[in-house]
């Protein structure tokens, strides 16, 4: 829990580069450790999508967690990881890839 920022204003939402919680200059153009730009704003103006990933509802954490327990050979965990990932309408067709793969080894 050291790595989450103090205050978290993000959760997978879309924000320009200088329309954002930490776009002040307290934070010199640098986003506080855990939060992270999921996709990057374009430089023709166009959003970019700032995620913190434990506080996720879209499913990133789950993911991300279920690659490391299938790496780790847990495969009942990787599983479970998955299907919640899914359950959070996770939207990555490597997700899909893996959850196949742990059903296929397990």
């Amino acid at each position: 829990l050291e790595l989450l920022p103090q205050s978290i204003h993000a959760n997978c939402v879309r924000r320009a580069k200088r329309n954002h919680p930490y776009a002040t200059p307290e934070f010199d153009g640098r986003l506080p450790q855990g939060v992270w730009w999921h996709e990057q704003p374009h430089d023709n103006g166009r959003p970019g999508i700032m995620c913190n990933m434990p506080e996720c509802t879209r499913g990133c954490y789950h993911f991300y967690l279920g690659t490391a327990q299938q790496e780790l050979k847990d495969f009942e965990g990787a599983r479970a990881s998955y299907d919640q990932a899914h359950r959070a309408e996770y939207k990555n067709p490597n997700l899909y890839f893996n959850w196949g793969l742990v059903e296929f080894q397990a």
